[in-house]
């Protein structure tokens, strides 16, 4: 469950009173469904929290460095924004990049964080982060945003019509399971 993502709503916020908020929702949430992990704030600035989730759309190259080791993924700041609000801290909890990608073609009308020319370089492009996510390293799962295009975010795999982008063939799912080290 994730009652909370990136600070939305939450940002102009003193961080004290910010904290007290997701922490409440984070066990309030825990009681209604004790099965499921809870994350307090999904991205970054989290609070007492289930699972460490970061959003990062850097590069290729750049997802290798920000996720070679754990101290290197939690000081990456994504997008300027402390992984942990002060008073809370990585306690061992699994680390999933939940946003990454944001892939849109160049001259569409939309946003998304990196432009490519046509599909073939949509493919490459997901296939070199996927492969940056794959590397050894503290990350346990990771999931592409967004699988269709949605109102201004133009930086799916598929349009907001469902039109894949790209091959759907060539967007396969992972098929070689990481193998953890450490924690």
């Amino acid at each position: 469950w994730v009652p909370a993502n990136e600070s939305f709503g939450l940002g102009e916020v003193d961080t004290a009173v910010r904290d007290d908020f997701l922490v409440r929702l984070y066990r309030m949430t825990h009681e209604l469904d004790a099965s499921r992990p809870v994350v307090s704030n999904d991205g970054w600035e989290h609070a007492l929290t289930d699972l460490c989730t970061l959003h990062d759309y850097s590069t290729a190259p750049t997802l290798v460095e920000h996720f070679r080791s754990v101290d290197a993924a939690l000081t990456a700041r994504a997008e300027g924004h402390e992984t942990y609000d002060p008073g809370f801290s990585y306690r061992g909890e699994p680390m999933l990049v939940t946003e990454f990608g944001g892939l849109r073609f160049k001259g569409s009308t939309g946003w998304g964080y990196h432009e490519v020319g046509d599909s073939e370089q949509l493919v490459q492009e997901y296939e070199a982060r996927v492969a940056a996510l794959m590397q050894p390293g503290p990350v346990y799962g990771f999931c592409y945003t967004q699988l269709t295009d949605v109102e201004q975010e133009q930086n799916g795999l598929a349009a907001a019509d469902r039109t894949p982008k790209a091959d759907p063939s060539r967007i396969r799912p992972i098929t070689q399971v990481k193998k953890k080290e450490g924690p």
